[in-house]
Formats: structure tokens, C-alpha cells, sequence
């Protein structure tokens, strides 16, 4: 195991904890400065340093030669994802939505894997439906907020059902977008993560401009703060991470730690935005994470996934 790789392997890490305390700073912005300006003041500076970086690194040539699939796939699952996790977060009416619908949005590691099976052709053991439903269940059981019978699941569900479906969505993407990195990055220069971003900034900057949404902003402490770590350190360093991660032979471990997430951003997110952490929400975020890394080890072992892993 050279030195490149294990450098790639910890900056894998270091994007999963950074996105694992996003929401508190999505949630800060889009209450100061709207769903879409949130995203805008997000995706613009990220994908300046992300050009600035890939400019100065690599240059900016080859994008011709990049295959048309990354586009259709890196390119479109990680826009419309950018949008709507703004939009899912956004449109909580109370903080304490946006954590529980943050189990639909952090379920990606568990679709991740899912994905690889159509998109890889891995190959899973029988238990793997058990595994994958105790990840849901845990899902399910963090939504609980109002009580522990089906009507009160109703009831709490009922009022953000929007927000967990685009969280949900949002997922989706991710874990898409992921696996598409895996297949058509090779190298961190093969990527075009900057131009992915300023497009996603530009389309929230219409779209926050078509909804009404100020042009002016409170620079407090908090707003700062939030324009900080989500404007550089989530969007340009731990996109940068990612990408690099991704690029590795050790992405299979990376996506394995990726499945602390859940539990990791409940607790820390709760704590941050002042949500009361109620045991359906703890055990829930504990199930999903249970069941995604009980989901890896279902996998049937081939000689590829093998070699990437000892690699």
C-alpha cells in the first residue's frame, strides 16, 4: 500500500466528517439568506477554488477529451443533487425536520452499495435484503417524533413528507454520483468538479432571483461562520477530498468508514441545532448504520473487488 493511496484513503475520511456537520451551516445560511442563495453562496466560492486549484495543478485542457458519460452522469446526478439537499433543508419548517429527515438524506453510503450491483455487477449473499431493511426500519424509527404508534408516525410524517422525499432523492444522486466518479475518474485531473459547481451556483443564483430572494445579507458571526466552512471547507475541501478518494483503488474503504455518517451527523447535527435527541432518533440513525455496514460485508467476494482492497 504506496504512500499516494493512504493519503487518498485519509482524505476520504476527512470529507466524510466535514459533510457529517454540513447541515447545521446549510440550515444557518438558507434561514439568513434563502433556499437558493443558500445554495449560491455554497457553490460559487467552492467552484472558484475548485478552478483556482485545478488551473494552477493540472490546467484546464483535456475537457474535450472528457467521454460524454461523465457529463451525463457525474455531471447531471451531482447538480441536481447540489439543488435539491439545498431545497430539503430549506424547506424544514423546524430544525428539528431536518434532523430527522436527514436519515432519508444519510442513507447514501447503504444506496452507494445498493448501485453497485447494476452499475459493477457485484454480487450480494441472500442475507442482503435483511440488511438493507434494517437500515430502512432505522429510518422509519428515527421519523417516530410524536409517539411510538402508526398514527403517530402518520402524523409526524405527514408534515414533512416533501422534505424527507427530496432528502431522499438527494441520496439517491449522491450514492449515483459516487459510483460514477468510481468508474469514469481515473486521476483527480480527469475530473471537472469546478465547472459542476459554477453551473450549480449560477442555476440557484436564477432561481433565487426568479423566487424574490434578497441580494443582501446580515454579516454576523454566524453567517460568517456558515459562509466559511460550507463555501470552503465542504464544498472545495471535502469535494477535493472526495474526488481524490474516489480516484483510488481504496474507494471500497472509504465508502465502508462513509457508513458512520448517519449516526455521526444525527448526534452532532442534533446537538448543534438544539433538537431534543430522542432514542427513536438515536437508535434509528444507530440501525441505519448497522444495517449499511452489515450491507458490505454481504457482498460475494470476486477477484477485482479483492485486488482493490489488498491494493
Amino acid at each position: 500500500m504506496n504512500k499516494g493511496q493512504n493519503s487518498a484513503f485519509f482524505m476520504g475520511i476527512a470529507a466524510v466528517v466535514i459533510w457529517a456537520m454540513g447541515a447545521t451551516f446549510t440550515r444557518g445560511l438558507t434561514e439568513e439568506a434563502g433556499v437558493w442563495m443558500g445554495g449560491v453562496l455554497t457553490s460559487l466560492p467552492g467552484g472558484l477554488l475548485m478552478l483556482a486549484y485545478k488551473a494552477k495543478k493540472f490546467g484546464l485542457k483535456g475537457m474535450r477529451e472528457t467521454p460524454k458519460t461523465y457529463w451525463l452522469t457525474c455531471g447531471l446526478s451531482f447538480v441536481t443533487f447540489a439543488a435539491i439537499v439545498n431545497l430539503s433543508i430549506g424547506l424544514a419548517y423546524t430544525r428539528e425536520q431536518v434532523v430527522t429527515s436527514g436519515l432519508f438524506r444519510l442513507i447514501w453510503p447503504l444506496l452507494a452499495l445498493i448501485l453497485t450491483i447494476p452499475l459493477h455487477k457485484k454480487r450480494v449473499a441472500k442475507w442482503f435484503i435483511f440488511s438493507v431493511s434494517l437500515s430502512f426500519i432505522g429510518v422509519i424509527l428515527g421519523n417516530f417524533t410524536d409517539g411510538f404508534s402508526l398514527s403517530d408516525f402518520i402524523h409526524s410524517f405527514g408534515d414533512i413528507w416533501l422534505v424527507s422525499l427530496l432528502s431522499l432523492i438527494s441520496s439517491v444522486l449522491w450514492a449515483l454520483y459516487t459510483n460514477c466518479l468510481g468508474r469514469y475518474v481515473k486521476t483527480p485531473k480527469d475530473d471537472h468538479l469546478w465547472l459542476l459547481m459554477l453551473t450549480t451556483g449560477v442555476m440557484q443564483l436564477i432561481l433565487g432571483l426568479i423566487f424574490g430572494e434578497r441580494l443582501w445579507f446580515i454579516w454576523n458571526a454566524t453567517f460568517i461562520g456558515g459562509l466559511v466552512y460550507m463555501g470552503i471547507a465542504v464544498s472545495f475541501f471535502a469535494n477535493l477530498c472526495w474526488v481524490r478518494a474516489m480516484a483510488s483503488k481504496r474507494r471500497h474503504a472509504n465508502i465502508l468508514i462513509s457508513n458512520l455518517t448517519p449516526l455521526i451527523a444525527t448526534v452532532f447535527v442534533g446537538l448543534t441545532l438544539g433538537v431534543q435527541l430522542t432514542w427513536q432518533l438515536i437508535l434509528g440513525a444507530a440501525l441505519v448504520t448497522v444495517g449499511t455496514i452489515w450491507s458490505k460485508y454481504c457482498f460475494l467476494p470476486d477477484e477485482t473487488a479483492q485486488e482493490e482492497m489488498l491494493t
